[in-house]
């Protein structure tokens, strides 16, 4: 299977470690390439209120895991957890690649703390 001239996509099921790196990275610009266009005012508010704190995944020590994709109509969630704690990632297909949607992801199962 070729890719066009813009090159390959990247699967849905990279989007965790590449959000990740771009967060650790502080990589703004990346992380917005992350994430719909919807969500990047939500994420501009969080930044916002956390200032110099930066906006991350949390507390999270440990390495995300995807631990299921499943379709969901014209969306894909992604069952992501670290360590103990699991959470539904809602992805959109957005100007040809799979994107965070922070704002529906944001209503979907919450973090489950031990």
């Amino acid at each position: 299977m070729g890719c066009g001239l813009g090159g390959c996509a990247r699967g849905p099921e990279l989007l965790p470690s590449d959000l990740e790196t771009a967060l650790k990275n502080g990589n703004q610009s990346a992380v917005f390439e992350l994430i719909t266009v919807s969500s990047r005012p939500y994420l501009a508010a969080l930044t916002s209120a956390r200032g110099k704190a930066g906006v991350g995944l949390g507390t999270i020590t440990q390495p995300t895991v995807i631990k299921k994709i499943s379709p969901s109509g014209t969306r894909l969630v992604l069952e992501v957890s670290a360590g103990a704690m699991v959470r539904d990632w809602v992805l959109v297909r957005e100007g040809g690649r799979w994107r965070l949607d922070l704002n529906e992801t944001a209503v979907r199962r919450p973090w489950n703390l031990p």
